[in-house]
């Protein structure tokens, strides 16, 4: 390998990663791993969303992560819901189907969802329109808490998820799975199955799934109409790799079938169904992702384009006057990236060009929701990571953005928009590990996004709302500070962090006294300065090999300069979890664990005008993982219980609460997993 400083990850069931840091060398190089059990190790694993490989404690930007085994463990009825468990991540949702997530208060064009590092597309404008994206696949999550605009440009002002993909099989071996799960509140069957092959030095894979739910229960024994769902995905990966060049190639479709719990659908449904009949949102979703890294002397290249084409098609009712098929929206988009990065013993330096080429075209339909647009990005980045020492580590920043917009006139645009925004971003931060198993983090960054094609130039119905937008509105600029400790041991782990966020031309909808000729509400895209701050810590304790106790606290307060809250903000939220892993020694069963957990979410009364209060409540889940392995075949059982106590709640957050429909009632989940592997 060429002349410089790497970082190998070296990984075993039940023990935490080792992470090995070597020199390119040409001849042989010996390596001894020490491994210890997961729970006594937190800082080291490897994450990429900040820009670079590195591990978490050399990372300045928070950077969270729920991997493999935890996305298991989920129910399967709502991905987005479920890894809300991390604190300072929330959803917004309309049953279980239609979930957008929150970080730090900051929702749908405030914050980005990549898939593998790809922005997600999907006209996140509206909190009722869902990510296209799934748990299949997925080897872990990384969350970034606070602003990523130095890595990802507009929109990332609040942070960003990263769903990053399974490796590859080993060299000449294959493995398999096959998945499937029940969930009794909505006779819910999720499913999916997959096989992954590195025969030499190519290496492919294939994956296929299905979800399908019928309407959810509450707790209070109500059928909530509607809120069924159904989705199919297909993936498709190959590469190879020859020499110091690798090249990959995925393949993302996915198909979302969305009941819409709104009043003109709820007295069409009497019964629970899972079928997809009148007023259902109709997505598709194909992402093609090509990643190709290469060496040019010491100097490491990438270069990846990616296509996306994203349909939304909305049907309502037959009797609908505006007709069945109300509305279809094409979007595409075409991203690109060359990043070059020069590693050294002591400093890590990363440039790169990124551009975006989107467009918007509406079918012959009633309703556009956005007109037809044609948008460009451009940007230029330059990162540099300094290692002063093993315990002090410096990362800083720049970033350049120039975005072109432009909107022909149309049926609801009467004159033609264009708009040319740039900015520039910057980022400084540094991690300090006076002793080991003690981590100081802090970090100051702007982010900014420029206004939406919704909040530019939207002029028509939007659900049970006509919302207008401002051609004039200025960009969204903000700027956070934040600073953490974090404490491991063998026996205990400690983080504390806090963060200021204040943002200057804040973007909101605000309703007026007015209403539209069919007598609608009129809601109007409105700028005011805001500001969001909190703090969030945890606490973990492992007594003995195999126990972890675990608590954890977020406390949120967004609020406009006038001193009025802003709205979809979330409860302030304590969680806690006890975990049992325990090795059994049986020829049959083996790896054993329960998880026992509790969330109280605190009374929210620090909300917008136009909300009301929402009660606290208690809610608690219980899940058991069994590993077995009968002859030569490996399998997995899967028993989880969320809401135990059938408890009646309504999360803040839920846009079905004006409705008087609650939260899903007890689910209790069943999977079974299946794996193959061997050499080929």
């Amino acid at each position: 390998i060429p002349a410089g400083t790497y970082k190998l990850k070296f990984s075993y069931l039940s023990y935490a990663d080792v992470i090995k840091e070597i020199s390119g060398s040409t001849g042989n190089i010996h390596i001894e791993v020490e491994m210890e059990p997961e729970s006594a190790v937190c800082l080291h694993q490897v994450v990429i969303t900040a820009g670079t490989y590195s591990t978490q404690d050399e990372s300045a930007i928070k950077i969270e992560t729920i991997d493999k085994k935890d996305l298991e463990g989920l129910s399967g009825v709502s991905l987005i819901k479920d890894i809300a468990r991390i604190p300072g991540i929330d959803a917004i949702s309309k049953g279980n189907g239609v979930a957008t997530p929150v970080i730090r208060g900051l929702s749908t064009n405030n914050i980005l969802v990549l898939n593998n590092g790809v922005k997600m597309q999907n006209f996140q404008f509206s909190v009722n329109h869902p990510y296209l994206i799934d748990e299949f696949g997925v080897e872990k999550i990384e969350v970034v808490k606070g602003p990523a605009s130095l890595l990802f440009g507009s929109n990332a002002v609040g942070g960003a998820l990263n769903f990053i993909k399974e490796s590859p099989a080993i060299k000449n071996h294959y493995k398999a799975d096959a998945n499937i799960n029940f969930n009794s509140n909505t006779s819910g069957i999720v499913t999916n199955a997959g096989i992954k092959l590195s025969p030499g030095n190519t290496f492919f894979g294939i994956r296929a799934g299905i979800k399908s739910h019928e309407d959810y229960t509450d707790g209070n024994g109500n059928i909530v109409p509607n809120s069924r769902f159904n989705e199919k995905s297909a993936k498709a990966f190959g590469g190879f790799s020859k020499g110091n060049f690798v090249s990959k190639l995925y393949v993302d479709y996915n198909l979302m079938k969305l009941g819409l719990t709104v009043p003109p659908a709820i007295k069409l449904f009497k019964e629970k169904s899972s079928k997809n009949e009148f007023w259902y949102q109709d997505l598709s979703n194909l992402l093609v992702s090509s990643k190709n890294s290469f060496y040019i002397g010491t100097l490491r290249n990438e270069l990846n384009i990616n296509y996306q084409t994203n349909n939304r098609k909305l049907w309502e009712s037959p009797s609908s006057e505006d007709g069945f098929n109300t509305v279809d929206m094409l979007l595409n988009t075409l991203t690109y990236e060359l990043k070059s990065t020069k590693s050294l013993k002591t400093h890590k330096l990363v440039l790169a060009f990124q551009g975006l080429s989107q467009n918007n075209t509406n079918a012959d339909v009633p309703e556009h929701v956005l007109p037809d647009f044609n948008l460009n990005d451009y940007a230029g980045l330059g990162l540099l990571q300094l290692n002063f020492n093993k315990n002090i580590h410096s990362q800083l920043g720049i970033r350049y953005d120039i975005r072109n917009i432009d909107i022909p006139s149309q049926e609801t645009v009467k004159n033609s928009i264009k708009k040319d925004y740039a900015n520039l971003s910057y980022s400084l931060g540094l991690t300090y590990e006076p002793v080991d198993h003690l981590l100081f983090r802090t970090n100051f960054a702007s982010g900014y996004r420029t206004p939406s094609i919704a909040e530019l130039a939207q002029d028509g119905g939007h659900g049970a709302r006509y919302e207008i937008g401002d051609p004039n509105l200025n960009p969204q600029r903000n700027y956070e500070g934040d600073i953490s400790m974090h404490i491991h041991t063998k026996k205990l782990r400690f983080e504390v962090s806090g963060f200021y966020n204040k943002i200057k031309d804040y973007i909101y909808l605000s309703p007026t006294t007015d209403t539209s000729a069919n007598g609608l509400p009129i809601f109007r895209h409105i700028q005011s300065d805001a500001k969001l701050y909190g703090m969030e810590a945890g606490l973990g304790y492992f007594p003995i090999e195999g126990i972890n106790l675990n608590i954890a606290y977020n406390y949120l307060v967004a609020q406009k300069n006038t001193g009025e809250y802003l709205p979809l903000i979330p409860q302030n939220k304590l969680r806690s979890s006890i975990s049992i892993n325990k090795k059994l020694n049986h020829p049959v069963f083996n790896d054993f664990a329960i998880d026992l957990e509790g969330t109280y979410a605190f009374k929210q009364d620090k909300h917008d005008l136009l909300e009301s209060d929402t009660p606290g409540y208690s809610v608690f889940n219980v899940g058991i993982i069994q590993n077995a392995k009968l002859k030569k075949q490996n399998l997995k059982f899967m028993l989880k219980v969320n809401n135990v106590f059938d408890t009646t709640y309504i999360d803040h957050l839920s846009t079905l609460k004006g409705l008087g429909y609650y939260n899903i009632g007890r689910n209790i989940s069943i999977g079974l997993k299946l794996l193959f592997g061997g050499k080929m």
